[in-house]
């Protein structure tokens, strides 16, 4: 357990604002806060351990997490011997700082790396006080000093003669006793000087004196060129990884982009097998007899009675049935391509082509038949907005004259077509081609094409 210590975290972008800061799930207190360095101060009673340490920007409301382990300060290691200073490199622009990802749940702590290799000495520190003044050394036995001759008269000075070669120096003789001092003279006029006389043995070095207090540091010297670049050390081994983080949720859909033109229709593929032949559907009733016109006269044949009502359609024979939502992307007036028995809305990434390597958009004739109806049906059921839905039959991916187009305005419409039929054989494609003229509405459609 510990009892309460400050806690310095280093960084960048902490804002103008302190930041919130917590240790696990307790809030910690801000000491004090700068762009680049927080203090925080941690709770009396802690346990010592592994923790997640998560700041929060004010501002922005950005959060990091990292992984700290808080425990009790060890007693200071013996200082390793000074390795040689290397050259100091030149500092690079500090780099960006990217945004903050979103914080995953703490993963299992890994087990600790191996030490990394020791870190280049730093600068030297400045100049430390002086140490104490040793003591000084017995000092040597003093010699006698010899007697001192009368002064003479100061002769002329002569014309220097050429520098003769230097002599031997003779071997220093013993120094009489000190003799004792006589009176002090008439300082006598000063004689010319006279010439310098041969150099005698050097006297035994008195002791060292004290030490002067140290002189004020000189300027820092130009910076030495930047040193090569160590060997890398090994990478140490890897943690263990830690348990994935919820899936974020997921943004919203970027706009679609444009449709890409049309490829190449691809070679029919062989057809496969006929497939049975469904259920005939129930007939449908019969529609009422037209009111029968008037007798003529006698004789003459009176004039056709007016044609009766249309009787219900059949449904009968092979029923191809669809239901689909529009879109709602991309540009109005764009084709999508359907199969006539689809239960899933087209795409801008698959739909606009009939039959590719991802789409199998169309339905294949079982037996030969005849195309004899198209029956659409729309409700504009969310979002109200005039828009016009239409659909065209397409066989073997080239459009037929079968079509119908159905306007809607918050509300449902139905269409069919019963005149342009067409025959196909088994094995043939059949598709439905949908476009609308406004992509703002949520429209649901169905379809059911009849081949008899």
């Amino acid at each position: 357990m510990n009892d309460g210590k400050d806690l310095v975290i280093a960084g960048a972008n902490f804002g103008t604002t302190a930041p919130t800061v917590t240790l696990g799930a307790t809030p910690l207190v801000i000491v004090n806060a700068t762009q680049d360095m927080l203090e925080v101060q941690v709770p009396a009673g802690t346990q010592t351990g592994s923790y997640l340490l998560t700041i929060t920007n004010s501002a922005s409301k950005v959060s990091g997490t990292f992984a700290v382990a808080y425990g009790e300060t060890g007693a200071t290691g013996p200082t390793g011997p000074a390795g040689p200073k290397g050259a100091t490199g030149a500092t690079g622009p500090a780099g960006t700082q990217g945004p903050m990802g979103a914080t995953g749940e703490r993963g299992v702590a890994g087990p600790a790396g191996p030490a990394g290799p020791k870190g280049a000495a730093g600068a030297v520190g400045e100049t430390g006080p002086a140490g104490p003044i040793g003591k000084t050394g017995a000092a040597g036995a003093a010699g006698a000093t010899g007697p001192v001759g009368p002064a003479g008269p100061a002769g002329p000075i002569g014309l220097t003669g050429p520098t003769g070669p230097a002599g031997a120096t003779g071997t220093t003789g013993l120094t009489g006793p000190a003799g004792p001092v006589g009176p002090t003279g008439l300082t006598g006029p000063t004689g010319p000087i006279g010439p310098t006389g041969l150099t005698g043995p050097t006297g035994l070095t008195g002791p060292i004196g004290p030490i002067g207090p140290t002189g004020l540091t000189g300027p820092i010297g130009p910076i030495g060129p930047t040193g090569l670049t160590g060997p890398t050390g090994p990478v140490g081994p890897t943690g263990l990884t830690g348990a994935t983080g919820p899936a974020g949720a997921i943004g919203p859909a970027g706009p679609t982009g444009a449709a890409g033109p049309a490829g190449p229709t691809g070679a029919t593929g062989p057809a496969g097998p006929t497939g049975a032949t469904g259920p005939i559907g129930l007939t449908g009733a019969t529609g009422p007899i037209g009111p029968e016109g008037p007798t003529g006269p006698a004789g003459a044949i009176g004039p056709a009675g007016p044609t009766g009502a249309t009787g219900t359609f059949s449904n009968t024979g092979t029923v191809f049935s669809a239901t689909w939502t529009n879109p709602g992307v991309g540009t109005a007036g764009t084709v999508y391509f359907l199969s006539p028995t689809t239960t899933a809305s087209p795409t801008l990434l698959g739909n606009t082509v009939v039959a590719s390597a991802t789409e199998a958009n169309f339905a294949v004739i079982p037996s030969p038949c005849t195309v004899t109806a198209l029956n659409l049906g729309a409700n504009n059921y969310y979002t109200t907005a005039a828009n016009t839905s239409t659909v065209v039959v397409y066989k073997n991916a080239a459009a037929t004259s079968m079509t119908c187009s159905v306007t809607t305005n918050g509300d449902g419409a139905s269409c069919s077509d019963t005149t342009h039929t067409f025959s196909v054989k088994g094995g043939d494609m059949v598709s439905l081609g949908f476009s609308e003229s406004s992509i703002l509405p949520y429209v649901k459609l169905s379809s059911m094409l009849i081949c008899q």
